[in-house]
């Protein structure tokens, strides 16, 4: 199962994705990094992973807890996913919105 995690991360890794919004505007989108923070965080390097992108990990925390909720049917599950939704948001947009005030200043 190690075998396959690693060659999977590899691969990925090998295999990334151009992002079209940076080629046409020449600024970083709101997912720009998520790719290169997916890879890091399957390596177990978690650190560079959040620092990539904030808001990979709730994300996949609230992706696996929608996943137990539709398994297990929490009788509150709805109203913490909304919350959740609304929390991994609002990370990725402040992220953004601090990566474009620091690409500005370095221009």
């Amino acid at each position: 199962m190690l075998i396959l995690w690693t060659s999977a991360a590899h691969w990925l890794e090998q295999h990334q994705l151009p992002c079209p919004f940076k080629a046409w505007v020449y600024l970083p989108c709101p997912g720009c990094g998520f790719q290169r923070s997916l890879v890091a965080f399957m390596k177990g390097e978690w650190i560079s992973s959040f620092e990539m992108y904030p808001g990979l990990m709730p994300l996949l925390g609230l992706l696996l807890f929608v996943l137990l909720h539709l398994r297990k049917q929490f009788t509150t599950g709805a109203s913490w996913i909304q919350s959740g939704y609304l929390f991994v948001t609002a990370l990725i947009l402040l992220s953004y919105v601090t990566r474009i005030l620091h690409h500005f200043q370095n221009t």
